[in-house]
């Protein structure tokens, strides 16, 4: 099953509604409880210089270290970046590992409560070991092909194949674990 999960705020400047409206979002759609809400601060390595944003795989890895007995999700209301698709410092909105129980969000861009939702679920899946659907189905797991616009447009809902991985998820199915363990 899944270490404990927390939400950490790194610097996080929005109203602290928000956090606890997401704590409950996450456990309705996913029926997994959120421990806590903790605040922390970042490390010089997380932060790309030239733009002035977080490299998401950095603060993935950072807050592992931060928090190894906890599954996190990162919310920050600074920009965060990766280097995809041949760019350098891609701007993105949310990033996780798949299955490895972290993942990043930020609130900068995102201007609707209803895309905020959509993509902490979509992360949130993610690290809980929700791959991207290629089901014909709207799914909240889509890849947004980066466009958090496509993640809002699916709606809050799994297709059926992803609730059926879900719940191999929730009961922890080695097969599924083992069939993971090839894309990471």
């Amino acid at each position: 099953m899944f270490k404990p999960f927390i939400i950490v705020l790194l610097t996080y400047t929005g109203t602290l509604n928000v956090p606890s409206q997401l704590e409950k979002e996450i456990e309705a759609f996913y029926g997994i409880p959120i421990l806590d809400i903790q605040k922390t601060q970042p490390t010089p390595q997380m932060l790309e210089p030239k733009r002035n944003r977080y490299k998401a795989d950095v603060v993935l890895r950072e807050i592992q270290r931060k928090f190894p007995k906890n599954a996190v999700l990162v919310l920050s209301s600074k920009e965060i970046a990766m280097n995809k698709h041949g760019y350098y410092d891609w701007g993105i909105l949310g990033y996780s590992i798949v299955g490895k129980e972290v993942g990043l969000v930020s609130t900068k861009k995102i201007k609707s409560k209803a895309l905020l939702t959509n993509v902490t679920l979509h992360e949130f899946g993610h690290s809980i070991g929700l791959p991207h659907c290629s089901s014909k189905l709207a799914c909240l797991m889509k890849d947004a092909r980066g466009s958090g616009e496509r993640i809002r447009k699916q709606g809050k809902r799994l297709c059926k194949p992803c609730k059926v991985l879900l719940t191999k998820i929730k009961q922890g199915d080695e097969g599924f674990f083992r069939f993971l363990d090839i894309f990471n």
